[in-house]
């Protein structure tokens, strides 16, 4: 019955105010590199701890940098959902 009630929808979780900022920051990121997937290393953690700063104290930027790549890899996940590895184009047979 609770299936049901839903109507085969799901409410998606809301990003944080601090994840909208890390996507939007390696956006920024990927922008500046000129490279679309610069990757989620020391460079980009460390770019976003400067901006995180410049913009104000209340944005908290994980320490670790494996917790800021676990947070961000998901956060991407989400955006852009799963990666399909089946070709676009499909060429017909002879």
């Amino acid at each position: 019955m609770a299936m049901a009630a839903q109507d085969g929808r799901l409410k998606k979780r809301p990003q944080t105010p601090e994840t909208s900022f890390f996507l939007a920051v390696h956006d920024l990121f990927s922008v500046l590199r000129g490279n679309p997937e610069p990757g989620i290393a020391g460079p980009l953690h460390r770019f976003t701890g400067k901006c995180a700063a410049l913009i104000g104290a209340d944005i908290v930027v994980p320490k670790e940098e494996n917790s800021f790549r676990r947070r961000l890899t998901a956060a991407l996940a989400r955006r852009t959902g799963k990666i399909d590895v089946l070709p676009k184009i499909i060429f017909p047979g002879k």
